[in-house]
């Protein structure tokens, strides 16, 4: 398999030609393929259509594509009604005509299995009969990057999957390097003209992440404070001796008793020596610097859909080891899982019941750590 400009490009085994997907075809099938995944909880509704674009002896070229109704009459599958497939042969009469012609089919797959069915076989073969066309089948994910393979005729018949899957992001098949994670600690230097750095809407509306705030250590006890008070007692003058034997005895008790507070004076301020030591060679906590929990989480409203984003740099984003994000849809909840690898993707696309959508971005760092930003979208923003 090999890139080139503007273009994926593989050639499945067992193919004579190779295939050519533009990454413009690619966004905007995927757009509609995570659209119909979040249409229907759990298992999300299937959608397909066709590939349009031109094609030789040795290449297929594939730069769009047009999306066939589905009533989805029977289920979250992509069957077509009588009317589905009477809307389909029109698409494809329309497409014929025009520059780009059709190549292909593609369909969303959210079934079990990752083979194509009975009634893909029958479909593709009404409008592509062999060896002509090509046949995409998608994989969605909302956790972690979509896949995606390409099956073509092979001694007349469609294979029923093909091992060569490959990821269906523009991101990964550009061949771009994946960015440096930093460390929680580390900040990036923000710009005026780096849009990315800039905080987003919803943090300058004061939708500020729930962190747990660090006292600041306590002022170290310092022993002059305490000498004020333990000031040994003034020494009790000096006797005067006489020869009276008894008047002698008393005065040795007397200083022999002297020593008991002192000594306990002595030990009580070892004591506090040791704990002042204990305080000044102790590891002290150090300010934590509010922006490195900022998620910049945000929702902008995108035709029927809300496109969901978070800053993708945050040093929180980075350290992150696993996430999740919880929707709240009227009386519906949706709860989505994010790996380290969703999390550098920065966005999902959901598409909403209601006129408005509570959201909750929880990340989990190093175990126990737990960072949330929530925000609240409604259309009338």
């Amino acid at each position: 398999m090999s890139d080139s400009t503007g273009y994926y490009t593989c050639q499945p085994a067992g193919a004579k030609r190779a295939i050519h997907l533009s990454f413009d075809a690619i966004d905007g099938i995927l757009a509609e393929v995570l659209t119909g995944f979040g249409a229907i909880p759990r298992r999300g509704a299937e959608v397909g259509g066709l590939l349009l674009g031109r094609s030789d002896a040795g290449n297929i070229w594939i730069d769009g594509f047009v999306m066939a109704a589905c009533e989805h009459r029977r289920g979250p599958s992509f069957l077509l009604s009588d009317q589905d497939r009477e809307a389909l042969a029109q698409s494809f009469h329309s497409a014929a005509a025009s520059e780009q012609v059709p190549v292909g089919m593609f369909r969303s797959n959210t079934r079990d299995g990752d083979a194509i069915a009975d009634e893909d076989r029958t479909l593709f073969h009404e409008y592509f009969p062999s060896p002509e066309g090509a046949f995409l089948l998608i994989r969605p994910y909302a956790s972690k990057t979509s896949t995606a393979y390409f099956l073509t005729y092979q001694n007349g018949e469609l294979p029923d999957s093909s091992p060569d899957t490959f990821p269906f992001l523009r991101r990964e098949l550009e061949g771009g390097a994946a960015p440096r994670r930093r460390s929680l600690g580390e900040r990036r230097p923000r710009s005026s003209e780096d849009p990315e750095s800039a905080p987003s809407s919803a943090a300058r509306t004061g939708l500020a992440p729930e962190t747990v705030a660090v006292a600041a250590p306590p002022e170290p006890v310092t022993i002059e404070a305490f000498r004020q008070e333990l000031e040994p007692a003034p020494t009790l003058p000096e006797a005067v001796f006489s020869t009276h034997e008894f008047e002698e005895s008393q005065y040795q008790r007397r200083r022999g008793w002297i020593w008991i507070p002192l000594s306990f004076i002595f030990l009580l301020l070892g004591v506090l020596l040791g704990f002042q030591a204990a305080l000044t060679f102790a590891p002290r906590q150090t300010a934590v610097d509010a922006t490195a929990f900022s998620l910049g989480l945000s929702a902008t409203s995108k035709g029927e859909n809300v496109h969901i984003k978070w800053n993708r740099e945050s040093p929180a984003i980075h350290a992150a080891q696993h996430g999740t994000l919880e929707i709240t849809d009227g009386k519906y909840a949706k709860t989505v899982d994010l790996d380290s690898g969703a999390l550098q993707t920065g966005s999902v696309m959901y598409p909403p019941i209601s006129d408005s959508l509570s959201l909750k971005l929880r990340l989990t760092i190093k175990g126990s750590t737990m960072v949330s930003e929530t925000l609240d979208w409604s259309k009338t923003q």
